[in-house]
């Protein structure tokens, strides 16, 4: 593959309740591909974003498409699930 420069992503972020805390939580949608990547945590959101411009080959995509499904997510993940969906712990 070759190196990409440019990254596109619908990014939405919402606040729901863990337990006794409110924690904020993250989906990316990729207008290219239709693919959407979830985060249970800000840092994890960061994490993949620094993989996704520090990697030649994309490999936080590859590692990504390894992840669950969306649909294993949280029962407070109120945003819209994809078929093409992909969650990041």
């Amino acid at each position: 593959m070759e190196d990409k420069a440019y990254f596109s992503y619908l990014l939405r972020m919402w606040q729901t309740r863990r337990g006794n805390e409110l924690v904020w939580m993250a989906s990316l949608d990729d207008p290219h591909t239709g693919k959407r990547h979830s985060f249970t945590t800000l840092e994890r959101l960061f994490a993949f974003l620094l993989k996704q411009t520090q990697a030649s080959e994309y490999p936080a995509e590859q590692e990504c498409d390894q992840g669950r499904s969306t649909d294993e997510g949280s029962k407070n993940d109120k945003t819209p699930q994809s078929s093409q969906s992909a969650k990041i712990d």
